[in-house]
């Protein structure tokens, strides 16, 4: 059984297009709404034992969940729609498509969770490990 080109095209931009932007939005709300509690500057990068050892402003954090949450997902999109469009099937379609939105709720969780476990901390330096946040 084939589906139709335009039934194909409308459910690989639904995972691949529209749930990583549905992902990304949420990201970035629950960033945003951490954002008064968060120091300034927040921690950015955490070294390999899991300590804060990078700082910036806190807005980096939601420019790259954007920049990354939806552009690398989105980019991969727009290089299979054509050959979705012109009738092309197989296996790897859906595995760009679950690429595209696993890529956007990995960096959506990670960059969140970076965010939130820093509400109510006086200063970055004092930033918990980001090794829970990499478990969950």
């Amino acid at each position: 059984m084939t589906t139709s080109p335009r039934r194909a095209v409308s459910r690989f931009v639904a995972v691949a297009v529209i749930a990583p932007a549905a992902i990304t939005a949420v990201a970035m709300g629950l960033q945003l709404a951490a954002a008064p509690s968060l120091p300034d500057p927040v921690a950015l990068h955490w070294g390999a034992a899991g300590t804060a050892d990078g700082w910036g402003p806190a807005w980096i954090t939601l420019l790259m969940t954007v920049a990354v949450g939806l552009g690398v997902p989105w980019l991969m999109a727009a290089t299979a729609v054509m050959g979705l469009r012109r009738g092309d099937r197989g296996p790897v379609y859906r595995l760009l498509a679950a690429l595209a939105v696993a890529t956007s709720a990995f960096l959506g969780t990670l960059s969140t969770g970076s965010v939130l476990i820093q509400r109510g901390i006086a200063a970055a330096e004092d930033a918990p490990s980001i090794l829970p946040v990499l478990v969950l």
